[in-house]
């Protein structure tokens, strides 16, 4: 049955569901306020009060660097040793990051994105460099953003790029590999593992 909601009931609805949004943390981006940072910063110094063993870190979706940014300042404060691989299927973001981390020997910048497949398919965007590029053509009209641009892009498997790694680096710098710890940032989610 449809009726028509009082005008309190509206206001009330709003208030909580602005309040609720706000103690979720819900549309907030801001790496500073929204919690992330604070995780990146108390996993770090865990690992470097643990481990002193280089610290291998993924960025997946690395768009501009502002993850590998943060986690290059905040390790070096902590004289932690990392490796950071990001993972930038788009190609002028990849382009960006290829020549702002050229001089670094700890950064290695891959132009394609992880998957639990390889194979070719393609990214949406509303703009060049956009922070809400996806696999999926995201319907966003409401908010104004149109996902009219895209381009194909090669996903590959993480377990093979992780048996690479295994190969390439020493055992004793991974810790037998089986031991590799990774952070993967996706669109401002973040997801760690072990």
């Amino acid at each position: 049955m449809f009726y028509k909601l009082p005008m309190y009931k509206k206001f009330l609805r709003s208030i909580s569901w602005k309040v609720f949004n706000y103690l979720e943390n819900n549309n907030n981006a801001n790496i500073e306020k929204n919690g992330e940072l604070t995780f990146i910063k108390n996993f770090l110094k865990i690992k470097s009060n643990k481990d002193r063993k280089k610290l291998v870190i993924f960025d997946v979706g690395a768009n501009m660097g502002g993850y590998t940014d943060i986690i290059i300042k905040e390790s070096n404060k902590l004289e932690l040793s990392v490796f950071v691989h990001l993972f930038e299927p788009h190609k002028s973001l990849y382009t960006i990051l290829q020549e702002k981390y050229k001089d670094l020997n700890n950064i290695r910048v891959n132009n394609f994105g992880l998957s639990d497949e390889n194979t070719i398919t393609h990214i949406f965007y509303d703009k060049e460099g956009s922070g809400l590029a996806s696999l999926y053509k995201r319907k966003l009209k409401h908010y104004k953003i149109n996902f009219d641009k895209s381009e194909k892009i090669l996903l590959k498997r993480a377990d093979s790029y992780i048996q690479v790694l295994c190969l390439y680096y020493s055992l004793e710098l991974l810790g037998a590999c089986n031991l590799l710890i990774f952070v993967i940032f996706l669109s401002g989610i973040l997801h760690y593992g072990r």
